[in-house]
């Protein structure tokens, strides 16, 4: 059998001289998974110690790399539409600036000290709360709709102090003395009836429990949405108040605070975008 030349590329030797080489090499190599593991077992069949070792060690690197690059190219996919996004975004506040600065122009308002219009300072108050608010019944809606699924896994990482793990604990241990018990004895044997009194209990029990989580978070929800509404309700009124002392100044404070948002948010975003890539990268590691 001729050996790959020193040096030189695999695509040196002859199709059928590598062929006989792969051939050669698939009869010594043995991978095997573990049975009820994680664990896969590799083995190289070598006259030479230290090859058979950077054989297996050479294939398990390449297995890493190639589950690695893996990983990041699907992380790297949803990066991309991100970047796209950012891209749309930074236009959004260039437009933004730009209409800032022609309607300053045209309305000829050469300082910008909004602390002259008392109802344009609250409005920006204002702004900052709603913001706020709407935030906090973002938060308050996902944690609402996570509960009404009444998955109690997914309860559990958002009521860390919940019981509702136990309590499944609980139920699925007395199903399986149940099941056992039925089994031996029967369905009218007093074991078997007091095994299924306390799956009863323990399963009525997860039922309230999971239902008192959903009616706090529909609570706070509930109250989070009235607390945005009648933020907005105000804010509207505010903006009235203000295009009425001051029409120029308030349309120039809106744009303003327009093109600030718009600037915030990108920022805001590039950064979860630059955290979440970091984030991603130790994860596929």
């Amino acid at each position: 059998l001729t050996p790959t030349p020193p040096n030189k590329p695999v695509d040196s030797v002859s199709p059928c001289a590598r062929y006989q080489i792969l051939q050669k090499f698939s009869k010594a190599l043995d991978v095997e998974a573990l049975p009820k593991t994680q664990v896969v077992e590799i083995r190289f069949r070598s006259q030479d110690a230290q090859l058979a070792a950077t054989v297996a060690n050479r294939l398990t690197a390449s297995y890493l790399e190639h589950n690695f690059l893996t990983r990041y190219q699907a992380t790297m996919q949803a990066s991309g539409w991100l970047h796209d996004r950012l891209t749309e975004m930074k236009k959004d506040v260039e437009v933004a600036g730009d209409q800032l600065a022609t309607y300053q122009k045209t309305a000829n308002i050469i300082g910008t000290d909004e602390t002259d219009n008392l109802a344009v300072s609250q409005l920006s108050d204002m702004g900052k709360q709603l913001t706020d608010a709407e935030a906090d019944r973002i938060l308050k809606e996902a944690k609402y709709r996570l509960a009404m699924t009444g998955n109690p896994e997914l309860i559990g990482t958002i009521v860390p102090d919940s019981v509702l793990p136990t309590l499944r604990g609980q139920e699925a241990q007395l199903n399986t003395q149940l099941a056992q018990a039925r089994a031996e004895y029967g369905t009218r044997y007093p074991r078997v009836v007091q095994l299924q009194s306390q799956a009863d209990q323990v399963h009525e029990a997860l039922k309230a429990e999971t239902a008192n989580i959903q009616s706090r978070f529909k609570s706070e929800y509930d109250a989070a949405l009235h607390s945005e509404a009648d933020l907005q309700k105000s804010m509207d009124r505010l903006k009235q108040d203000a295009f009425s002392q001051s029409a120029k100044f308030t349309k120039y404070v809106q744009l303003k605070n327009e093109a600030e948002s718009k600037a915030q948010l990108y920022d805001d975003l590039l950064k979860k975008l630059d955290e979440a890539g970091v984030a991603a990268g130790l994860k596929s590691t």
